[in-house]
């Protein structure tokens, strides 16, 4: 690491029962962003590959304001979220949450466990303050933001845990949701596509 970044030295560390392709699949199902975190997108999503291994998101949403964690981010970062996600192979994703005020870094890193288990490793990291006063707190500022995206990530966990693999029926604004299954699970998905009934098996 760097010294111009402050990494955190602890990390979110849980099993989550489903498979591991599921957790990457978050960072394009943008419908979530709404009924799961009050996320109200701001501009179209944009979805787009980053070499043969990886592909990216980015999505602008307004902050929400009914759980506390949000008025907290509104408050501290600002009201409105730019975030980017980079998901390589389905199995390691960086991400960058930039607001107003503040930008977060995070690597997510997802370890199968058989078929049906997933171990999930999140570190997050901000840019060094040039202030040597700021510098001092920048663990407490770090772990913090740790905490928020742990609360953020709350109703995720409660929403993948038992998940297994099935029919997925799809609408057409989850094109690209049905792009990262593609290729995130490769053949499995290879010959089903949204006009077969808007479904993937797998």
């Amino acid at each position: 690491m760097e010294k111009k970044w402050a990494h955190i030295n602890q990390l979110l560390l849980f099993t989550l029962s489903c498979p591991w392709y599921l957790v990457g699949a978050n960072c394009f199902d943008t419908q979530h962003l709404y009924s799961v975190h009050e996320r109200e997108l701001l501009a179209p999503p944009t979805v787009w590959s980053v070499g043969d291994h990886a592909l990216a998101s980015r999505t602008v949403a307004r902050v929400g304001k009914h759980r506390w964690y949000d008025r907290l981010i509104r408050i501290i970062s600002g009201p409105e979220a730019t975030m980017t996600a980079t998901n390589w192979s389905g199995s390691l994703v960086l991400v960058s949450a930039q607001l107003k005020r503040t930008t977060t870094y995070g690597m997510v890193s997802l370890r199968p466990l058989g078929e049906e288990h997933v171990l999930v490793q999140i570190f997050s990291w901000l840019p060094r303050s040039r202030s040597k006063a700021v510098r001092l707190v920048e663990p407490l500022l770090a772990a913090a933001r740790l905490g928020l995206i742990g609360q953020f990530l709350k109703e995720d966990v409660k929403l993948l845990n038992g998940v297994r693999p099935a029919m997925l029926n799809l609408i057409e604004t989850d094109h690209e949701l049905a792009r990262y299954f593609r290729r995130a699970t490769g053949t499995a998905v290879e010959s089903t596509t949204l006009q077969d009934q808007n479904s993937l098996s797998f």
